[in-house]
């Protein structure tokens, strides 16, 4: 009687916990290989922008999945860099991806779908970069630019850009996705 009684409680607690379980609750997973288009089977990174596509970068470079098929973005890029490692992606406030490629970006520009090189756009908005760079985008949009001993902060809403200088400035003190500098300060 008390097998009974125990298949029964474990029985109506199952039905009852399935019944709580929506349509909304239930997940689909699905994986992305070679098989499918992508450049390599190693991910280093990946990004999803504001209008839904995942940027995928791989060790063999970048991939774009719009949920049906896989494109590959190598093609677009300057030959020096298509097949190269990409190491970062971050989505700016004006919906631009930064592409961080042999320490160096390039910027996707999804209304002409064409890339162009960081340095040049950064030019543009006042703030001069020479040698090797690295960008941070915050929450609020802003650039964080840092490079060699400086850092600027570019403010897209208020097109103005802030540049601190100081000998004493750490740069190893920030934290920036792969880059270390090591300071004699």
């Amino acid at each position: 009687m008390k097998t009974v009684i125990y298949r029964l409680l474990v029985g109506l607690t199952f039905v009852l916990c399935v019944s709580h379980v929506k349509a909304d609750d239930i997940y689909r997973f699905q994986s992305l290989t070679t098989r499918d288009g992508l450049s390599d089977n190693y991910v280093r990174c990946t990004l999803v922008d504001s209008r839904g596509l995942l940027w995928i970068g791989t060790d063999a470079g970048l991939d774009r999945y719009d949920g049906y098929e896989v494109k590959s973005m190598n093609r677009f890029l300057d030959a020096s860099l298509a097949l190269s490692p990409v190491e970062d992606l971050q989505e700016d406030s004006e919906g631009k991806v930064w592409v961080f490629i042999r320490r160096s970006y390039v910027i996707y520009h999804p209304d002409s779908h064409t890339f162009s090189d960081a340095a040049e756009i950064l030019s543009q908005k006042g703030v001069h970069v020479d040698g090797e760079f690295m960008v941070k985008v915050d929450e609020e949009g802003g650039l964080w630019i840092l490079q060699d001993g400086s850092l600027s902060r570019y403010d897209s809403k208020k097109d103005r850009h802030e540049t601190w200088v100081n000998q004493r400035f750490r740069v190893d003190d920030v934290n920036f996705p792969f880059f270390s500098v090591t300071s004699n300060g």
